[in-house]
């Protein structure tokens, strides 16, 4: 399987970091390319959860409303209800 390398790290452009510090920064931004977009859903979530503070909605009412469009759905995991999603606005495509 091949693994596609957001990061690429030449050691030359990388000032300020002693030979033993450069490996450890080549290691750190593999792993940070290999969960970028795992990364990105949390930094998406957080801030989501932010604004609804900001908005004075409790994350105890977005999750109330989640389980009960979920049990609506019958949808087991946060992925089985997107597959709904998905395939509901394929169908609404498919109407045009």
């Amino acid at each position: 399987m091949s693994q596609r390398q957001l990061w690429v790290v030449n050691p030359d452009l990388v000032y300020g970091l002693g030979q033993d510090e450069v490996a450890m920064f080549t290691e750190l931004c593999r792993t940070w390319s290999e969960r970028l977009s795992r990364n990105s859903i949390r930094l998406t979530y957080y801030r989501s959860r932010n604004r609804l503070d900001d908005l004075g909605i409790s994350i105890k009412t977005v999750e109330a409303h989640r389980a009960s469009i979920m049990d609506k759905t019958n949808s087991g995991t946060v992925a089985d209800l997107m597959r709904v999603v998905l395939g509901a606005q394929t169908e609404t495509k498919q109407d045009y």
